[in-house]
């Protein structure tokens, strides 16, 4: 998962991350095969501009805080072009989930609510009449694939925070790995032999030799390949 990730605390690339990228173009794949091939231009019209969205949303922009919002404008985009074409292009409604799964990862769900509940709200007010009148099969639709796209982006908000927390626990402990290096180098500066420890063996026998009345002392040093 983290491979697909890669590096999901990139808040300025989360419309980038493989695992998004690879959901952009299954969605878009999916909608297209539920598109009808023999659809008149118009109805087809929709999904040719969702497929621009989704190309401009894939562009490895520069990393910032405006890049970082990708995921919330793709789907407030993408709930206008579904809200603004007639009649409602049913297969259109999955791609919801692409900007969720890009803000949970980027944003959190605070990214996940501005990206799917103004989509829905609009695609829900611009097909009232259209819904109500075909009866509530319409209106559960939409509510089904704006909930869907709520819990992937909770789904996704919640890897973000726990793999947040891992990439934390590491940095803390390279922190004090690198904190007692760097005392040991002190230490070692203000040593007159150093931290060597061929060099401190050397200078115990040397004290050793002061007390002990021997004519010759000698230190027997074990490598590595000796062993």
């Amino acid at each position: 998962m983290s491979s697909l990730l890669a590096a999901p605390l990139d808040t300025g690339r989360s419309h980038r991350l493989p695992i998004v990228l690879v959901a952009r173009a299954g969605v878009l794949v999916l909608c297209a095969a539920l598109t009808p091939l023999t659809s008149a231009g118009a109805s087809l019209r929709p999904l040719a501009e969702l497929v621009v969205i989704a190309v401009i949303a894939s562009v490895p922009w520069p990393a910032s805080r405006i890049t970082a919002l990708i995921p919330v404008v793709e789907g407030v985009l993408a709930g206008a072009i579904i809200a603004t074409a007639s009649p409602l292009p049913q297969p259109l409604l999955p791609y919801l989930i692409v900007p969720a799964l890009a803000a949970g990862l980027g944003i959190g769900f605070s990214g996940v609510m501005f990206a799917v509940v103004p989509a829905g709200t609009v695609i829900l007010a611009a097909h009232w009449q259209e819904a109500t009148a075909g009866g509530s099969a319409q209106l559960a639709l939409i509510g089904q694939w704006a909930i869907v796209a709520l819990a992937v982006g909770l789904i996704a908000s919640w890897a973000r925070r726990l793999l947040a927390t891992t990439v934390d626990a590491d940095i803390a402990r390279y922190t004090s790995a690198f904190r007692l290096l760097d005392q040991l180098r002190q230490v070692s500066r203000q040593l007159s032999v150093g931290l060597d420890t061929t060099t401190l063996a050397e200078s115990l026998l040397d004290e050793i030799a002061d007390h002990l009345a021997a004519d010759a002392i000698a230190l027997l040093v074990v490598t590595d390949e000796q062993v």
